[in-house]
């Protein structure tokens, strides 16, 4: 039986309560399939999902391990909070849920939000959901309607040719006006710069790819990171290769496509949908067409990260089958200005820290120090800056982050302090490598409120435990470290005392005191001349 802290539960009860009824469920998307295939099985793939039953809404839906029940709760929670495409939040009246095992485990849950909870044999609304998803796939057309999936695939194979990613930053937007099957103008954005997820995301409206850039620039939580991602209008195209690679955007060209290359697309907005309809096949497989003429035609204009004003109108066949008349108008423009404002919010998000405090070669200890021998510290060291109040000796000692170096790097490094009034604490926030994961990235906070980063801790690496002990031990002292600047010794084992050039003793600052979100780690870009 799973429960919510206090704190999240406060939060969701201030949401209003709607008179609707959920189904909730955790299916796995190849059980069904045993009976229709003779091919051997995949893992197995499951989802949670959340819909209104009473509007017949999708409020939340993600991909999750099999026995991984905390996900049905934070999905739910989703729902309730940050529900697709500007529905409103909501708690609902009732939930209802099929599986035993899931029923067990949210009765707490449901008792602390006031909602019912009621096991049911059946869910009608859920059901139609995951028949649609097996459609597709027991289609061996797959991902695409069977009607435009050839030409789909074509459209696909020129782009991935034609490698935008070489071009275009994620930044460098797209306008395309299509005017047909129901999308106006949609805005193409490139991913692969960085040499990573190869692909391309077609916006269906302008908000909504600027509220997405929002909270990739200045993130929450992971969770609602997650949401924001799901919540994007938008129909995507991924590339992915028979074995996980890295590269520079241009050697994408020397991959053998047919042999080493499968799309994942879907669309995204009313939840994550690996799928498309024949409408969405035949006006993406047109975008697609329309972004390779554009950038075939404009190559040599696109070089060296050069964005010029360009707009021209491509004249596109269409399949009969479509009703409309061949060729098809399609106007496709860059957006400059618009890549300006995103590369000027991007530009102040580098600033968020310095990481120059410290040498490269200085060696940094997370530990706890005995109450006597910081005691003696404070009258011994060359440089004290004090508490406003003193702390009363408790636990079995003091935590401290002890940085080593040279005399002379000492010194540099009092000077820089000192130039910017002193320190104010020491904390830990959140961050997310691209290429290893999260990460909690140790800060210092000086009293100009500059910030700098001297530590990185790899949340499932061996020193996970530097941050749990430091929570632990903070907590302790009433949220009081320090940090002791040493000069480095030249024997292994215990520093001598007389070492020490200075003592700080800071405040420990919680995350939200730095107000930095899920801090994003980027990687390099590539050269142009590698193309071709």
């Amino acid at each position: 039986m799973a429960s919510l802290d206090s704190v999240t539960r406060r939060r969701l009860m201030k949401i209003p309560q709607a008179m609707a009824v959920w189904e909730g469920d955790r299916r796995n998307l190849h059980a069904s399939l045993q009976v229709v295939t003779d091919k051997p099985l995949e893992e197995p793939e499951y989802y949670v999902i959340w819909m209104d039953g009473t509007q017949g809404a999708l409020r939340s839906m993600r991909p999750v391990e099999s026995s991984d029940s905390d996900a049905i709760v934070q999905a739910l929670v989703q729902g309730m909070e940050m529900p697709p495409n500007g529905t409103e939040p909501a708690r609902p009246k009732k939930i209802v849920v099929r599986d035993r095992e899931i029923y067990l485990y949210l009765q707490s849950i449901a008792q602390d939000l006031k909602i019912t909870l009621e096991l049911v044999p059946e869910l009608s609304m859920v059901d139609q959901v995951f028949e649609k998803f097996q459609e597709f796939r027991e289609d061996p057309s797959g991902w695409v309607s069977s009607l435009y999936g050839e030409l789909f695939a074509e459209t696909a194979k020129k782009i991935f040719k034609t490698a935008p990613w070489v071009f275009f930053g994620d930044h460098q937007i797209l306008e395309v006006e299509l005017n047909q099957w129901g999308l106006g103008t949609v805005y193409v954005s490139t991913m692969g710069n960085a040499g990573l997820d190869f692909g391309l995301l077609v916006y269906r409206s302008l908000e909504s790819l600027k509220v997405f850039r929002d909270y990739a620039v200045n993130p929450g939580t992971l969770e609602e990171m997650e949401a924001a991602f799901v919540a994007q209008d938008c129909m995507f195209l991924n590339y992915e290769f028979d074995k996980p690679m890295r590269m520079m955007p241009g050697l994408t060209s020397l991959i053998s496509y047919d042999d080493q290359v499968e799309l994942s697309l879907g669309s995204l907005g009313e939840g994550l949908r690996p799928f498309l309809t024949d409408d969405e096949t035949i006006a993406f497989a047109i975008i697609l067409e329309a972004t390779h003429r554009f950038v075939e035609k404009n190559r040599s204009k696109f070089s060296q990260g050069k964005f010029p004003e360009l707009t021209l109108r491509h004249q596109i066949p269409v399949p009969e089958t479509t009703g409309i008349a061949s060729p098809l108008t399609v106007k496709v423009s860059t957006m400059p200005k618009l890549a300006v404002e995103f590369m000027d919010v991007q530009d102040d998000d580098d600033e968020l820290f310095r990481d120059d405090l410290f040498p490269k070669n200085a060696e940094i200890t997370f530990t706890l120090m005995s109450w006597s021998s910081l005691e003696i510290l404070r009258s011994k060291a060359s440089h004290h800056q004090p508490l406003k109040k003193a702390v009363k000796p408790v636990g079995s000692g003091f935590p401290v982050v002890v940085v080593e170096t040279s005399p002379q790097s000492a010194k540099r490094i009092i000077n820089e302090i000192n130039a910017l009034g002193g320190l104010e604490g020491i904390g830990f926030n959140p961050g997310r490598d691209m290429l290893s994961g999260p990460v909690q990235l140790a800060l210092l906070k000086a009293m100009d409120d500059t910030l700098f980063l001297f530590h990185e801790v790899d949340d499932d690496g061996d020193d996970d435990s530097v941050f749990e002990n430091w929570k632990r031990f903070s907590k302790i002292t009433k949220n009081y470290c320090a940090l002791v600047i040493a000069k480095k010794s030249k024997n292994k084992g215990p520093r001598d005392i007389e070492d020490t050039i200075a003592l700080y003793e800071l405040k420990a600052l919680p995350k939200k005191v730095f107000g930095l979100g899920v801090v994003r780690s980027e990687i390099g870009s590539a050269l142009d001349f590698l193309f071709r």
